[in-house]
């Protein structure tokens, strides 16, 4: 449907996310191989799932009124365009994650999750991606779809980046990073423009 087939593209341009996490993927695929790196893919969606949950059920148990949807979006907008410059202006992000040597398929996953977890930013996206859901459709159902293939679009990039990570390590230099850190704040600016946009029509 439509609605999994947008939240699906919005996973997948998760892509553009280059931190901490993009990193502890792709050296644990290099270091200890795909297997390894298929285990931290998995410990960062568990942990995506669990910041899902969080939002879900708990933000759905509060009766909030009809003048706070103009304020969730507005806040929404101006998370969005700070995290937007602040992607324009910053250095590119260091490359190095260091591992202990006897990394095994448990401590991978633990990896994986705590990683993306302890991440402040990984919340703020998903507050985004929840809010939009819920201006977006109307009806639960519809929210769940949408919610389930961001998930799916995710797991199909960190995967994607496990498989291929021979292939991208030649474009983990300090230039390609800066353009590709710079093209996701003018994304995350975008998002921003559209909730803005969305303003109008409350």
């Amino acid at each position: 449907s439509v609605v999994f087939l947008e939240g699906y593209l919005i996973g997948l341009a998760m892509i553009v996310f280059i931190g901490p996490v993009f990193f502890t993927l792709l050296q644990s695929a290099f270091r200890f191989g795909k297997l390894s790196g298929i285990m931290v893919a998995i410990g960062i969606i568990v942990s995506d799932i669990v910041c899902v949950l969080i939002y879900y059920f708990g933000l759905n148990r509060i009766e909030l009124p009809a003048s706070s949807n103009y304020i969730i979006a507005l806040t929404g907008a101006i998370i969005l365009i700070g995290l937007g410059i602040k992607y324009l202006l910053q250095k590119p992000p260091n490359s190095e994650v260091s591992f202990a040597s006897n990394l095994n398929l448990v401590s991978s996953f633990t990896k994986g999750f705590a990683v993306n977890f302890v991440n402040p930013f990984v919340f703020v996206v998903w507050a985004g991606i929840f809010v939009f859901a819920k201006e977006s459709y109307s009806t639960q159902t519809e929210v769940q779809y949408h919610l389930i293939a961001v998930l799916a679009g995710i797991l199909t990039t960190d995967l994607l980046k496990v498989l291929l990570a021979d292939k991208i390590k030649p474009f983990l230099k300090p230039k390609i990073l800066e353009k590709t850190t710079k093209f996701f704040g003018i994304v995350m600016i975008g998002f921003a423009f559209r909730l803005i946009l969305y303003l109008y029509t409350l």
